[in-house]
Parts: structure tokens; C-alpha cells; sequence
């Protein structure tokens, strides 16, 4: 079950420089840069200890912009995403140039990128569905999961294990097999995570009238308008009514809009109503900028009403 605090982690409003300009994201760009420049000068030598410098610098830079990170509070949405990419591109080099190198470990490198740069990458991207501001902070949504990825353990296999056995092993077999597990573990947890729900964010504020389900309206000529809003329809009665609009036309000729809105089960405290509102096009010789709406609405609106004496009134306005 997910457990989310309201800002757990997650700071959705911070300033632009506040996410870039960071000490993590500074370490990140320091390894991205001289770890690409060692894995090119390794590939341009053939001197494969340039490769292992590149390794270093991204393996020691890593834990370090991760401990800036938390360390100076200085987690933030882009430099989560900025570090997963980072390290995509690091491993990437490393392997290709290692390959070019020892040819015979191809085969395990190509399954083991694949893991990496694909279902790994996939996965490490999961966490914008929820309000958690990092990989580090997906506990909060699914504890098994994070037990797999992302725990300390989990990362270490990841990476660490595989490289070890690609260098240790004269054969292709252990670090095949530790890789095709991986994908194993990364498949069960794509599944799970698909099957998590995604919470609905609130949407912002509008300016549409208690009690009314409406089209947005039209302003200057030839002018097309798109917009999710939610309308309350007096509070104290317990009704809510959900439109999801979008309108376009010429303001010209004017607009009709037509709304179809079913009602929802009626609960102890009040009923909610769903309305989705599609335009059409040209009104004929309505007033430019006019908007008319006509469909049929639920019982919904009428809260007190016994279920047998409900009806279905059409909803006409005018500018």
C-alpha cells in the first residue's frame, strides 16, 4: 500500500535556480565531462587504462553528488533525472569502449546494456507518477520494489556485481546468468509498478459559477480555447460536478457546445457528477463570443430529490 505525505520529499514550486544551480548537479556535470573525456582518450589510444579512470571518476563522483544531494538539501527533480541519464551515458562508454577491446565479452555487454539502458532506465523514471522527488524516496510508494532497485543492495547488484564478474571471469557464463536475473527482476517489477495507480493531482482553481457545468469562453476572432476545470455546485448541498472541457471556434460566428453529464451513485453526504463537454462548431447567428449549451443532465443536480421524481432538465446560457 502506498504511503505518501503531502510534500514528502517533493518541492513541485521550487525556483529555477534553486534545481540547477546545486553542489550534486555540479559533482554530476564534473563526472559527466572528464569520465566521457577518459573513455575517449581510451578509445582514441587503445590504452585501456583510461578506461578505468573513466570508470572511477563515475563510480566515486556518483556516491559523491548523491551525498551533496543530501547533505546540503539540494534534491530536486531535475537533479534526479540529470544523475539517471549521467549514469546511462558513463556505463554506456565504458562497456562500448571495453567491447572494442575484448570482443569475446560481447555478447554479455549487448544483454547486459539492454537491462540497463532499458528496463533499468524505465523504471528509474517511475517515480514522477507520484509525489517523491527521487528514486532514493520510492519506499513511500512500494517497498518491495524500492527493496529490489533501489536499496543500497539493489543498487550494488545493478552494476557492481556484473562489472566484477565481466573483469574477473574469463568467461561470458556468471556475469550472463547475475544479467539475465536482472532482467528477471526488472520485468516483475515493471508489472508491479504498471499496476500501481496513479494519484489524480488537484487541479488548479477557476472561475466557473457554483452550480453551473459550462464551456470556457471564447474571446477574439478566430480564437481557440482549451481547458480542464472543476465546477462546485453548492457545497452545502453536497453535490460536486466534473467537467473536462474543450472548446475551439470561430468567435465570429460564435459557440455550441453540447454536455453530457451522468451521475455518479449517491452517497450519505451528497452525489458527484461527471461532465465531459465537447464543442461544435459555428452557432448560427449566436452573439460572437456566445456560448449555449444543451444535453442531458442528471439527477445529480437536484441532491434532495427522491430517486423516482428526478428529471432531466436541458442547461441553455447565453453571454
Amino acid at each position: 500500500m502506498m504511503t505518501l505525505p503531502d510534500n514528502a520529499g517533493y518541492e513541485p514550486q521550487a525556483p529555477l535556480g534553486a534545481q540547477l544551480l546545486t553542489w550534486a548537479n555540479l559533482a554530476t556535470s564534473v563526472r559527466l565531462v572528464f569520465g566521457l573525456a577518459a573513455f575517449c582518450v581510451a578509445l582514441y589510444t587503445g590504452n585501456e587504462v583510461w578506461n578505468f579512470v573513466g570508470l572511477g571518476i563515475y563510480w566515486s563522483l556518483d556516491i559523491a553528488d548523491g551525498w551533496l544531494a543530501r547533505r546540503y538539501d539540494q534534491e530536486t527533480l531535475f537533479g534526479a533525472q540529470y544523475d539517471i541519464l549521467a549514469d546511462r551515458i558513463q556505463v554506456a562508454f565504458f562497456y562500448l569502449v571495453y567491447a572494442s577491446m575484448h570482443p569475446d565479452k560481447l555478447v554479455v555487454i549487448a544483454v547486459f546494456l539492454l537491462q540497463f539502458m532499458v528496463f533499468d532506465h524505465y523504471l528509474s523514471n517511475q517515480f514522477l507518477r507520484w509525489r517523491v522527488i527521487s528514486p532514493n524516496y520510492f519506499y513511500r510508494v512500494d517497498q518491495r520494489v524500492f527493496d529490489l532497485l533501489w536499496s543500497p543492495i539493489g543498487k550494488a547488484l545493478n552494476t557492481g556485481l556484473v562489472t566484477i564478474l565481466i573483469l574477473v571471469f574469463p568467461t561470458i557464463w556468471p556475469a550472463l546468468a547475475v544479467t539475465l536475473l536482472l532482467i528477471a527482476v526488472r520485468a516483475y517489477c515493471m508489472v508491479r509498478v504498471m499496476r500501481l495507480p496513479t494519484p489524480h493531482l488537484p487541479l488548479p482553481p477557476n472561475d466557473f459559477a457554483p452550480g453551473v457545468v459550462r464551456a470556457a469562453g471564447v474571446s477574439g476572432a478566430a480564437a481557440s480555447a482549451s481547458s480542464e476545470a472543476v465546477a462546485s455546485v453548492d457545497p452545502s448541498e453536497g453535490v460536486t460536478a466534473e467537467a473536462s472541457v474543450d472548446s475551439a471556434a470561430d468567435a465570429s460566428e460564435g459557440v455550441t457546445a453540447e454536455a453530457s453529464v451522468d451521475s455518479a451513485a449517491d452517497a450519505s453526504e451528497g452525489v458527484t457528477a461527471e461532465a465531459s463537454v465537447d464543442s461544435a462548431a459555428d452557432a448560427g447567428g449566436s452573439e460572437p463570443g456566445a456560448a449555449v449549451i444543451t444535453g442531458e443532465v442528471a439527477s445529480a443536480l437536484e441532491p434532495r430529490v427522491p430517486e423516482q421524481q428526478r428529471s432531466a432538465p436541458s442547461v441553455e446560457q447565453g453571454a
